[in-house]
């Protein structure tokens, strides 16, 4: 059975506002503190989800729909009547639409719950972050779904986890446990965990699959599982970066 699901929202203009509405659940909401969003939003903290644009209209007042480039790559739609910032389009993910979830109706349900913090290192002096069990990034940390692996070539990855202090020894043996079952996966051409001999908290997995399914099917095994779910509470920040050769 296809689930029935559409969220709605839109600017703040009392007469003939904007109005938008997305039809399939986002494929991840967080929690963004980087200037571009927070600035022009006149807020600390911007919360996005990120829509299919197939799924995304605009309902009404699309004419009253003014563009603004924060970067040249980044197109911020906003009211050009009351200003109000109500999406944003980044060319690096053409098939995607950015929606402030504040514009939405209040009550309205946005589809998913935020799942991550990301560009922690621009967050406002003022601001503190909750301790919230999300997990925090220093810049962009791109979720595997958006991951842009296009062929079928062998895929690596290189992932850092930063232990919070007190929670190196617990952090090493949750990725120690990771090795043997990755090794042991279909695809799997290398698995292996280092250390930073500059800053001792973090921790390095680097690894290789043999093609796009592999790598994929990696990220959603049982031991994956386990990590994912343990992994919040220890953890400062995480990154990675995923490459093929050229």
């Amino acid at each position: 059975m296809i689930e029935s699901f559409k969220a709605v929202g839109g600017c703040r203009c009392d007469t003939k506002p904007v109005r938008y509405e997305y039809t399939a659940r986002p494929v991840e909401t967080h929690y963004c503190l980087c200037t571009d969003c927070t600035d022009t939003c006149g807020g600390a903290v911007a919360l996005i989800s990120v829509v299919e644009r197939n799924s995304f209209v605009v309902t009404a007042g699309a004419g009253k729909v003014v563009n603004f480039d924060t970067k040249a790559t980044c197109h911020r739609k906003f009211c050009g009547d009351c200003g109000c910032h109500m999406f944003l389009e980044i060319d690096a993910f053409p098939e995607f639409v950015l929606v402030h979830v504040p514009t939405l109706d209040r009550g309205v349900d946005p589809g998913t719950a935020p799942d991550r913090w990301v560009f922690t290192d621009s967050r406002h002096p003022l601001v503190t972050l909750p301790d919230d069990g999300l997990m925090r990034y220093p810049g962009w940390q791109v979720a595997t779904h958006l991951r842009r692996v296009e062929n079928n070539q062998p895929v690596s990855a290189v992932v850092t986890v930063t232990a919070k202090p007190g929670m190196e020894k617990t952090l090493e043996e949750l990725l120690r446990s990771l090795v043997a079952p990755s090794l042991a996966e279909d695809g799997c051409m290398l698995y292996e965990l280092s250390r930073d001999v500059h800053n001792r908290r973090t921790f390095v997995l680097t690894e290789t699959w043999e093609n796009r399914q592999t790598f994929e099917a990696h990220g959603i095994s049982p031991h994956m599982d386990v990590y994912k779910k343990s992994v919040a509470p220890l953890v400062e920040a995480r990154g990675a970066n995923v490459t093929q050769a050229l």
